[in-house]
């Protein structure tokens, strides 16, 4: 019945927030647009040193990194920690990059092997204390928790003054 699809689709808002994106070529670069902004991309990966392009991979770990920090400053706050600073530094390990590149002979599927992240977290409190509030924190994040399903990511943290 009609009230049974409306009771239907109010409790899938209440488990699901559904977002749209739109992406569209252009000459050499890639125009992405959200519901509130548009950003310009190069290519998935640049593997020139001197290069400045942004790439799908910074853009993905600059999202992975914004979104451990605000988690772990949003459990913080709500504990009433006192944060002078946060700040966290990733590592990525590509495997078969090679096959990215097209080298003749290899095949192997390119992908993410790994994300290694340290959290540094300056405050005045205990680190036995912040710690555990940081683990909160990231289990809160969609980034981080579909991360975890499919990427090996190891998260550390530094607690100090």
């Amino acid at each position: 019945t009609k009230q049974n699809a409306i009771y239907k689709k109010s409790m899938d808002e209440q488990e699901f927030y559904r977002l749209q994106f739109r992406a569209l070529q252009r000459h050499d670069h890639i125009n992405v647009y959200t519901a509130h902004d548009h950003f310009e991309l190069g290519s998935e990966i640049d593997f020139d040193s001197k290069g400045n392009a942004a790439t799908s991979i910074n853009y993905f770990m600059s999202a992975l990194l914004s979104a451990i920090i605000s988690c772990i400053r949003q459990r913080l706050t709500a504990s009433q920690v006192n944060v002078f600073d946060l700040e966290a530094v990733a590592s990525l390990c590509l495997k078969n990059p090679l096959t990215f590149l097209h080298v003749h002979g290899f095949e192997e599927p390119p992908s993410i092997e790994s994300i290694a992240v340290k959290v540094y977290v300056y405050t005045d409190t205990d680190a036995n204390l912040v710690i555990p509030l940081c683990k909160q924190g990231v289990e809160n994040s969609f980034i981080v928790n579909t991360l975890q399903k499919c990427v090996l990511l190891q998260i550390d943290y530094i607690v100090s003054l």
